[in-house]
């Protein structure tokens, strides 16, 4: 059952103008629709106390700073300038809702001085707009009355302490949390972390406790209190956690630059960079630059190859969402009832906290800034990081866990790219005047193939082993001058987008595109996965051409499970890719196949099935095509000869050799999400 219920309510305000042409509603300062909890849009009564008049409209932002309060429309016939009022809006709500509700109610009591022009109706504040106060049950929440009123900062911190140590302890099941957090961190080869907002401890005491070198740090001057309470007087270990209270941007004066393998920065505490320890008002535009700095700090002290962790808020729309729980903490009944107000348009969250221990209720108002998926990964990238990529940590269930990682010096990628926009012209005078760079496959039937020919066959192959057909879209990643994506939309009517992170190969490959007239069905980006921003279940084939194994060792699963996000569950997974067959790596394939190609590993056919099934595929068939990549090197040595590239003869050459010691090969995987 829900009843209607008071949401928030403007009481004797002064009404300081009306606007007979204007299409209608209540033009409100924006000052006091953020204090209300008022949204652009939102349905209200309109009471005149002066003439007992009573309309429903809508409210709409006003200048902040001017005290306005104007009824636009056919309101104009029953409201003047002067005239007293009450604004209404309402909310429903369930009967458990109600209970613990707290309406916004604003008493403007003490109307400063003011002259009205009649003739424009309209009144102006002669001296300074209204001020109100709260009722006294409510004056505990942090509006920006009692923010203005309050001088005792020390007491909200106090209260957000305690309420986010109570939500902590009735949302999250802890001890799985830890439980993930471990495995993440033994997985990606941790030692060194630092928790950028450690809160009340948790994880970091726990952590700590169970043998990790995590230091501790936090703005909120009563949680550091409160941490270093429970470390002191406890096992050396535990109590040399070091804490410290430094904002986000100042990270580097205290802390040396690469320091610590990972930065762990959860429970959703990035938005608050501008407004967590003080409750403030977010201001969006100030709050964005400030989250950016900080990103950029935790950049600075991460090693090259650590990794981020960041979580944020599942709540993205624009709307109201309720959080409730119950249960018993410390021999206590406990109650927690959060309401996040969500206002995508001004890019602003607000967060009602109603707690109740031993029927004692508390509340609190924060504000933020409202990050979305897109605005966070963009960020990061902007920062520097790679794979950017959503990560299921065990026992993270309440909000959406991101990694991101700091390259190791030049990304192989980077490596990778300007090798290959140096290479674009032998290529195509060596490889294939078209343009297209991938071994051959020589049919037991024609050993001799022309160079040029095994090429397409090989493609044909691979693409028999799919199902293409015009309602497929398929991505194309590494794709280099976009030869094969082209020669897929043709073939198969589908829709493929090519990405690949050389800016040389992307615009010759949109110039080829036009050419063929199918730009239509075929389009082109520059950067990775990881920077394409895809929704999820977007396409439902993957390909790559020996693209995948220069992409640095430490950020391929990362790259594999974005695959997966992105395909649909039906979807289908099929690239080729350098492999090592023994797994061994000599001086002879170090100088000439790694070094020259910039690979830092190169995977078995087992290592690579191993990885495909931890980032969520099953693995459907694997071709080993090691003795056509060896054909091939010896083939396309002959021809860099014949063309004059000597040292690249000799480099194919080599490789050939490599291929033939089983220290270089050569496969297909076909895959699926599982």
């Amino acid at each position: 059952m829900n009843i209607k219920t008071l949401y928030a309510k403007l009481h004797r305000a002064i009404c300081t103008e009306s606007r007979l042409d204007y299409m209608g509603s209540v033009t409100i300062d924006q000052d006091w629709m953020d204090a209300a909890g008022l949204q652009d849009g939102q349905a209200m009564d309109v009471l005149n106390l002066d003439n007992g008049a009573r309309l429903t409209t809508y409210a709409i932002s006003g200048e902040r700073g001017l005290g306005e309060i104007c009824l636009n429309g056919a309101a104009a016939h029953r409201f003047e300038p002067g005239h007293k009022v009450i604004l209404i809006a309402y909310c429903d709500l369930t009967l458990e809702e109600k209970e613990f509700f707290q309406p916004k109610v604003l008493l403007f009591d003490d109307h400063p001085p003011f002259e009205i022009d009649h003739q424009n109706q309209k009144l102006r504040w002669i001296k300074e707009r209204p001020t109100y106060s709260l009722p006294e049950k409510e004056t505990p929440a942090t509006t920006y009355a009692s923010l203005a009123k309050s001088s005792k900062k020390s007491e909200s911190e106090q209260l957000l302490a305690k309420n986010w140590q109570l939500g902590c302890q009735l949302l999250w099941n802890q001890a799985e949390i830890v439980v993930g957090l471990s495995a993440f961190m033994r997985e990606n080869h941790v030692k060194t972390v630092l928790d950028v907002s450690g809160g009340n401890g948790f994880p970091a005491l726990e952590l700590r406790r169970q043998g990790w070198d995590i230091a501790y740090n936090d703005y909120n001057a009563f949680m550091k209190g409160q941490v270093e309470a429970q470390i002191k007087g406890k096992d050396d270990f535990l109590a040399s956690m070091p804490c410290t209270q430094l904002s986000w941007e100042q990270l580097d004066q205290a802390i040396a630059p690469s320091s610590y393998d990972m930065i762990l920065c959860r429970g959703n505490s990035l938005p608050y960079a501008t407004s967590w320890s003080v409750n403030q008002i977010c201001e969006p535009e100030k709050a964005k630059v400030i989250i950016q700095k900080a990103l950029e700090q935790f950049f600075q002290v991460l090693s090259p190859g650590g990794v981020l962790l960041v979580d944020k808020s599942s709540f993205e729309s624009t709307g109201i969402y309720v959080v409730q729980k119950e249960g018993e903490v410390e021999g206590k009944d406990c109650h927690i009832h959060w309401v996040f107000v969500n206002d995508l348009d001004a890019e602003l969250r607000r967060w009602d906290q109603y707690n109740t221990v031993e029927q004692q209720t508390t509340c609190l108002t924060v504000y933020s800034l409202l990050i979305t998926e897109k605005m966070l990964c963009d960020w990061l990238t902007k920062a520097g990081f790679v794979s950017v990529c959503q990560t299921p940590i065990r026992g993270e269930d309440i909000y959406t866990v991101f990694t991101a990682r700091k390259p190791v010096g030049e990304t192989t990628v980077a490596k990778t790219s300007d090798y290959y926009n140096q290479q674009n012209a032998i290529y195509s005078e060596v490889w294939d005047a078209q343009g297209r760079i991938c071994w051959g496959y020589y049919p037991p039937d024609k050993p001799e193939l022309a160079f040029e020919e095994a090429g397409r066959k090989h493609v044909e192959r691979m693409a028999s082993m799919i199902a293409l057909d015009a309602k497929s879209k398929a991505l194309d990643v590494g794709c280099g001058n976009g030869v094969t994506a082209i020669w897929l939309a043709q073939n198969f009517g589908c829709q493929v987008v090519g990405i690949d992170p050389s800016p040389t190969n992307i615009e010759k490959a949109t110039e080829l595109a036009s050419q063929a007239g199918i730009t239509d069905k075929v389009t082109f980006i520059c950067g990775t996965i990881q920077e394409g921003g895809f929704p999820d279940n977007e396409f439902t084939h993957i390909w790559s051409n020996a693209a995948l194994s220069h992409i640095p060792e430490q950020e391929r699963k990362a790259n594999f499970t974005e695959m997966q996000r992105i395909l649909g569950h039906q979807g289908t997974l099929i690239f080729d890719d350098s492999i090592s067959p023994t797994g061994k790596v000599d001086d002879h394939a170090r100088e000439w196949v790694y070094e020259r190609l910039h690979f830092d590993k190169l995977y078995t056919i087992a290592e690579y099935v191993d990885l495909l099934a931890s980032s969520g595929f099953e693995v459907e068939k694997v071709d080993d095509l090691t003795q056509h990549q060896q054909k091939s090197y010896e083939v396309l040595s002959q021809r860099a000869q014949a063309a004059g590239y000597s040292r690249l003869a000799k480099a194919y050459w080599e490789s050939s050799k490599a291929s033939g010691w089983g220290t270089l090969g050569w496969a297909i995987f076909l895959a699926k999400p599982q």
